[in-house]
């Protein structure tokens, strides 16, 4: 089934590692031999790096911090995956790639910025994949892929060595994690990607162990959010949340509903903070090759009413906002 969730193939890379592993007399670490699947917009040496930005295309890149701890734990790295123009879209579309689309329905997507890997996760082509997430872009394919997904808290995992439309900034920051076919493997990513003290050599991480939930005596308590107060869900996912909540309480666990907390505000203060510069570094980078913009680069740039150049007063202003909401 073609879905376009693929980017690059490396294949005889892939075949020597494997082999080189197969020589050792021991395991170098807890994914020897693991295959492994990566978000194209983070660098692999010796390869280029583009983010789905066609003036991008013939860029170098340098290996991505979190790619260099998975190889020194044993993985193989095999196959590069598709991302969205830019990366800020839920949906994965490029002018480079076309589209990426769901497995089990052609005719939906596969959701984004991480679709590629969603989709290839959600066919078994890989067990564990690595992409990134600043507004859904883990969650939003896991979801919709069927698969597991982490968005770790920022700053927990290295994002030095992959590219973006948006490096530079600070005011919401991306995270990067695993999509794959087991909770056991979230588990075991984390305890790879934080077992090596990777703060000592990035400082910007903070020094905290990876240190797994130890479920209590108690109910474990779960909020279920029917609606956000913006957008009500269709039918058939309202259906899907009742089904999740009738399981989750006979498995005897607490249900509750949860209250949105004023989400159109919340938005109002994330898409300024996206693009405090108005967009204009990223729309450069779509002028340097004259490429197309997509519908979804456009809703979230120029369709922001709060998407503009702000003085540094102003950014100041939607920070102290950021921290009271």
């Amino acid at each position: 089934m073609k879905v376009n969730c693929v980017t690059e193939f490396m294949w005889d890379e892939a075949i020597a590692r494997a082999k080189y592993l197969d020589s050792l007399p021991n395991p170098i670490g807890p994914l020897h031999g693991l295959p492994v699947s990566v978000k194209e917009h983070h660098g692999m040496k010796g390869k280029k790096c583009n983010a789905s930005n066609v003036s991008w295309i013939d860029h170098p890149s340098n290996e991505a911090f979190l790619n260099d701890t998975l190889y020194h734990a044993g993985c193989v790295f095999y196959v590069r995956t598709t991302g969205p123009q830019l990366l800020m879209h839920l949906e994965c579309t490029s002018n480079i790639y076309g589209r990426t689309v769901n497995p089990y329905n052609r005719n939906l997507t596969s959701g984004g910025s991480s679709g590629g890997e969603g989709a290839l996760v959600a066919m078994r082509g890989s067990v564990l994949g690595v992409g990134g997430d600043i507004g859904g872009s883990i969650r939003c394919p896991a979801a919709n892929n069927g698969v597991y997904g982490f968005k770790p808290t920022c700053t927990r995992i290295s994002g030095k060595g992959k590219k973006a439309g948006m490096a530079g900034c600070d005011g919401v920051l991306a995270t990067y994690g695993p999509l794959c076919t087991s909770r056991e493997t979230i588990n075991l990513f984390m305890k790879v990607g934080l077992g090596s003290d990777p703060w000592r050599r990035d400082p910007s991480l903070t020094p905290i162990p990876w240190s797994p939930v130890t479920l209590t005596t108690k109910p474990l308590k779960i909020a279920v959010e029917w609606d956000d107060g913006v957008v009500k869900p269709h039918p058939p996912v309202l259906r899907a949340l009742r089904e999740v909540a009738d399981a989750c309480r006979k498995a005897g666990m607490e249900v509750v509903d949860w209250v949105p907390m004023n989400h159109s505000k919340a938005w109002d203060i994330v898409s300024a903070l996206y693009f405090t510069d108005g967009g204009e570094n990223v729309l450069d980078s779509l002028r340097a090759s004259g490429e197309p913009i997509l519908p979804l680069t456009k809703f979230i740039i120029h369709e922001q009413p709060t998407v503009k150049s702000h003085t540094i007063a102003e950014y100041w202003k939607i920070l102290r906002g950021r921290t009271a909401y």
